[in-house]
């Protein structure tokens, strides 16, 4: 962490040690994050929220530093949105960046990036460049500035359908839309641009509903004409009500015969986690749920390096 953060102007090092001394809670600490998301979205509350959200999530952050935050301003609240979208960014991107995509603990991803074909979708939650870097050229994500489909040269080239539903870390914002950018992170960083990344809180709902909404739309179609759906390493955590509501809603409605869902998140088919999602995915299909959901004890990397086709097709 600490070589990326050196590259970005205004001090890596102390931009890192504010956002987590921000986010970091004592046992007798009342504040309204119980996790990273839960913090993230208090930030944007602060700049994108009603105005209610606006004041209750300031004091919050000023309650943290008194003596820095009192009152707080807008500007500083702009900064902390931004160096907390920036740090987000590095640690999202830093172990991507120097991983060795040829070493051993890569072979279970490019296993499986190598065996997806154009009769796959991928719907990705995440920002970094893990399927990217697994895949090398054969797969890119469709971006904000691809609103049409060329399912001829999928078909010719055997790409799968590549969604990211939250932005990316090689995506910028403009002033008010998406601008694509390809480009490492770092040097967007360096530029001072600020990453697309659709962040916990008011502005990712502005960004699903608004400039990734056909994304949205295009993995929604994908899911009721499935017929296999595989969940990896994804549970819809509470601050993805809307994606958990349009997703789940596309899972009901297919009507395929040989339908499936497979959920992988870990060995302990018992935790919390697995639990919740099982249960989202019977009230998604409360006909037929028992017989089409498969939940296997496996993490992610042990599930890639042993499924084989025509599993995923």
């Amino acid at each position: 962490m600490k070589r990326l953060l050196d590259l970005i102007p205004a001090g890596g090092d102390a931009m890192a040690k504010e956002v987590e001394r921000l986010f970091r809670r004592n046992a007798d600490d009342h504040t309204p994050w119980r996790d990273a998301e839960e913090f993230l979205e208090t930030l944007d509350r602060a700049l994108n929220g009603s105005e209610a959200e606006k004041a209750e999530a300031r004091a919050w952050i000023a309650a943290r530093e008194p003596n820095k935050f009192n009152p707080i301003s807008e500007q500083q609240v702009l900064d902390l949105n931004l160096k907390a979208r920036t740090y987000l960014l590095c640690a999202c991107h830093w172990f991507v960046h120097d991983g060795n995509v040829s070493g051993e603990r890569w072979h279970p991803y490019v296993r499986w990036a190598d065996q997806l074909t154009d009769l796959d979708t991928i719907a990705s939650f995440n920002y970094d460049l893990v399927i990217e870097r697994a895949a090398g050229t054969r797969i890119s994500p469709l971006t904000p500035k691809q609103p049409s489909l060329d399912q001829e040269g999928r078909a010719r080239t055997k790409q799968p359908l590549f969604l990211k539903l939250h932005g990316s870390v090689n995506w910028r914002l403009g002033d008010k839309t998406f601008f694509h950018e390809i480009a490492e992170p770092i040097e967007l960083l360096k530029q001072g641009y600020r990453p697309a990344i659709g962040i916990p809180g008011p502005f990712k709902l502005k960004l699903t509903t608004g400039e990734l909404q056909p994304s949205f739309e295009i993995v929604e179609n994908a899911l009721k004409e499935a017929t296999r759906v595989v969940f990896l390493g994804y549970r819809f955590p509470p601050t993805d009500n809307e994606a958990k509501r349009r997703l789940l809603t596309a899972i009901g409605a297919n009507q395929r015969p040989e339908f499936e869902i497979t959920v992988v998140l870990g060995p302990d088919v018992g935790h919390e986690d697995v639990m919740r999602l099982r249960g989202l995915l019977k009230w998604a299909r409360p006909r037929d749920s028992e017989s089409r959901i498969h939940v296997e004890p496996l993490w992610v990397q042990d599930f890639l390096g042993v499924v084989r086709v025509p599993f995923f097709t």
